[in-house]
This record gives structure tokens, C-alpha cells and sequence, in this order.
């Protein structure tokens, strides 16, 4: 019905040019009658999609298969290893790191 009212809308403009060139109300009435419709035609489909809220979002269609996971290669999903330290995570490790070192070095 979208595609319908989107067709009757051109129609409607190319009615409205006829209008403007021939200078003739009948054609200006013609715009008038394709727009009405064409307004009809949404508020139909508007009041289809409140009562019906799956058919408008697309529930009503079957699921896709979900595509498996790549666990090789350039797109495969981070791991834990692949995990880049912030700064606050590389700050704890070198102060434990400096307080492992410093307590050795006293005891000898």
C-alpha cells in the first residue's frame, strides 16, 4: 500500500504540473481527487500497523540462521590474551612488578 500512495503521489504532482501549464481547474481538481486518495491510502495503512504491530516491524517473517562465530582469521571475536592493558592495569603491574624486586633486594 506505501508503493500505491508513493504512485499516487507522482500522479498527483504530475497533475498538479498539468494544472499550472494547461491552466485548467480540471486537471487542478484531478490533483486534488490523487491526493485525497493517496492520503486515504496512509491512513489506511497507518491503522493497519497500530492493530498489527508485528507486520509493520517484520515479526511476522521467519528468523535467519544465525552465522557461526570465526574463530580464526582476521574477524574472529577478541580473546582474553588479545586484550590490550590500559593504563591503570600496566600501572598495578609494574608497582607489584617494582614491590617484588624492592622486597628481594632487601632480604639480601
Amino acid at each position: 500500500m506505501l508503493a500505491l500512495s508513493l504512485a499516487l503521489a507522482v500522479l498527483g504532482f504530475v497533475a498538479l504540473l498539468g494544472a499550472l501549464y494547461f491552466g485548467s481547474t480540471v486537471w487542478a481538481w484531478v490533483c486534488v481527487a490523487v491526493a485525497a486518495a493517496g492520503i486515504a491510502l496512509l491512513i489506511v495503512e497507518w491503522r493497519q500497523s497500530r492493530r498489527n504491530p508485528g507486520r509493520a516491524s517484520g515479526e511476522g517473517r521467519p528468523k535467519a540462521k544465525p552465522r557461526p562465530i570465526r574463530t580464526t582469521g582476521p574477524n574472529r571475536p577478541a580473546q582474553e590474551e588479545d586484550k590490550i592493558p590500559t593504563s591503570s592495569e600496566r600501572l598495578k603491574a609494574y608497582s607489584k612488578r617494582s614491590r617484588a624486586q624492592g622486597s628481594r633486594r632487601r632480604r639480601r
